[in-house]
């Protein structure tokens, strides 16, 4: 029983689960082919149900198999793996086919979860979450303010870029991207030759400085859940060490004890012989 606990959460059982996931995935994949489906689509449908129900089945052994089940299910990566495989019974929820066949596809996120590294990414973008808000409200800030002095200088000049403040908000996302902003400088450049100062510090500020700002949030954080992973690793490490001592110590003790029992008897022996 302890072996197959052990197997279950071992690197072997992970590889064989990953292994699933991949040709789940080929196998959804491969029922955009309407050739496919002619030929293949009972075997690759039936395919499909007996891997959602090994899905099914590995949540059980991972909650049988966790060392403390209320720590397993306390973890969200844990709810992460139950929503995602939930999802895949959306046909029953949901009769539309395209409905359920979009829900299924949401299964291959269970790759996210058996990779540490991406579940590091995806911690440090849930983290990054609060402040990258406050990026995304100066940004904002930033695209009204150019928006409206946008509409007001060149509405008449380019009204199809900028006659209205939806139309040069979407303009101006569009140059953020740095995608086809000189077409749109130059149609207005005509009656505005000073309007390449509009654009080139939009550019800067909304481009430059936001996206590095983003950057900048993103990496920090990354170096932080890193940081977190090592000391989660270094504490359990010093906690098993501990472990380690007091059985050495208990081991110790009993001996002294075997040893002063059997000098004990030792001297029962000698004195029983001596009398």
């Amino acid at each position: 029983m302890d072996r197959l606990r052990q197997w279950i959460n071992g690197a072997a059982f992970e590889r064989i689960m990953l292994t699933i996931i991949l040709a789940n995935a080929v196998i959804i994949g491969l029922e955009t082919y309407p050739e496919v489906m002619q030929q293949w689509g009972d075997a690759l449908h039936m395919l499909d149900h007996i891997m959602l129900w090994i899905f099914v089945f590995e949540l059980f052994l991972r909650a049988w198999a966790a060392p403390s089940r209320a720590a397993h299910f306390r973890s969200g990566w844990t709810w992460f793996d139950i929503i995602v495989v939930a999802i895949a019974f959306a046909p029953s929820i949901f009769p539309q086919a395209s409905v359920a066949r979009v829900l299924r596809v949401f299964r291959v996120l269970r790759t996210v979860s058996m990779f540490p590294q991406l579940r590091l990414l995806v911690t440090t973008l849930l983290r990054s979450l609060p402040s990258l808000i406050n990026i995304m409200l100066l940004l904002s800030i930033l695209f009204y303010l150019y928006g409206v002095i946008g509409t007001m200088m060149f509405g008449s000049s380019s009204p199809d870029h900028f006659g209205r403040i939806d139309r040069t908000l979407l303009t101006l996302f569009g140059i953020v991207t740095l995608e086809g902003w000189v077409e749109v400088m130059n149609s207005v450049r005509g009656d505005h030759p000073w309007a390449w100062i509009y654009f080139l510090s939009f550019i800067l500020f909304g481009t430059f400085v936001v996206v590095n700002l983003f950057v900048a949030v993103v990496v920090n954080n990354l170096q932080e859940s890193h940081n977190e992973l090592l000391r989660e690793a270094l504490r359990a490490t010093t906690k098993g060490s501990i472990e380690e001592i007091i059985v050495k110590l208990k081991d110790n003790l009993e001996e002294q004890d075997k040893l002063q029992q059997e000098a004990a008897d030792l001297l029962k022996m000698l004195r029983d012989s001596n009398n």
